[in-house]
């Protein structure tokens, strides 16, 4: 009988690995996504801080600090700040808490697509959400951004291109974090912060 459900969790298990394929949706305006360069030499000098509440997303090897790496990059791409380790030495503090949003009944769905072994499907979306505190010497500003997301799929079909997909997963779960902070960066901009 351990035998039988051994075999059983480990059918299960290979095919979750093998038919899981995922979508970036794509549901920020491309008139936010535009690189900007400052034209100023004056750098901001910007003191920032991020908190991530992020359901785990399997197979994803995107972690906390990869993700405030991406951030200070991008941050440096504008050309527009300098990073300062201390908030007194700031002329611009950038306080946020990003976090991802999933529909906790996607787990039925998964154990029925489980189940059927992917013969039923079943997917999800995953959005980003950023709550972000701008100030600098003159206002505060908050902005609440409703980032980009992520659709996630299971059915045995997709088996053929599951070896594609896996790394496509880390790909698209970067690619919305950075249209998300883009995002933000663009509204910032907007209010003349940058």
């Amino acid at each position: 009988m351990n035998r039988i459900l051994s075999l059983f969790s480990a059918l299960l298990i290979l095919s979750f690995l093998s038919s899981c394929i995922v979508f970036q949706k794509n549901n920020i305006d491309k008139k936010d996504l535009v690189n900007f360069t400052a034209s100023s030499n004056n750098k901001i000098k910007a003191y920032v801080h991020w908190r991530f509440d992020f359901e785990p997303v399997q197979y994803s090897n995107f972690t906390y600090e990869g993700r405030k790496e991406m951030f200070r990059q991008i941050l440096e791409e504008t050309n527009c700040c300098v990073l300062v380790k201390k908030k007194k030495d700031a002329d611009l503090v950038i306080e946020g808490n990003a976090y991802n949003k999933r529909n906790p009944a996607r787990l039925i769905g998964w154990f029925v697509s489980a189940i059927s072994l992917y013969v039923i499907p079943s997917w999800h979306e995953g959005q980003i959400f950023m709550d972000v505190k701008v100030k600098n010497s003159k206002e505060i500003k908050s902005y609440n951004i409703a980032g980009d997301s992520v659709m996630t799929a299971l059915w045995l079909p997709f088996f053929p291109a599951s070896a594609l997909f896996i790394d496509n997963l880390n790909k698209t779960e970067k690619q919305t974090m950075k249209n998300t902070y883009k995002a933000l960066f663009s509204q910032m901009k907007q209010d003349g912060f940058l």
